[in-house]
């Protein structure tokens, strides 16, 4: 993925497996030269969406084994976008929580 977002090569960041997932976007630091890619994650199919995270290299590498819990729970997440905020430092992400009504969560998500 180049600085400014383009896809150049399909990069592989989930593990193989048969759950959804979806809906993938990222975020760029160019301090570190990293992107934060968060996706939409169903265990089974119909059943609410959660959200979840890897960080990776501005080459495509991907900086640890462990995918970072972003939101998860009874409501299906949805319409999910990712930020750097180069001021502090930090990855955001957004989303749309949906049950009975919509809420919108925009919480910092990783500390650099």
């Amino acid at each position: 993925m180049s600085a400014t977002g383009i896809m150049e090569d399909p990069i592989k960041i989930t593990h193989l497996n048969t759950k959804h997932e979806a809906h993938g976007v990222g975020a760029y630091d160019p301090d570190k030269d990293q992107y934060l890619i968060v996706w939409k994650y169903r265990a089974v199919s119909g059943g609410p969406g959660d959200i979840r995270g890897r960080r990776m290299t501005g080459s495509g590498v991907v900086i640890a084994s462990e995918t970072i819990l972003i939101a998860t729970g009874d409501e299906d997440q949805q319409f999910l976008d990712a930020a750097y905020l180069p001021e502090i430092g930090e990855y955001t992400v957004v989303w749309s929580g949906v049950m009975t009504q919509h809420r919108v969560y925009l919480p910092l998500v990783l500390r650099n």
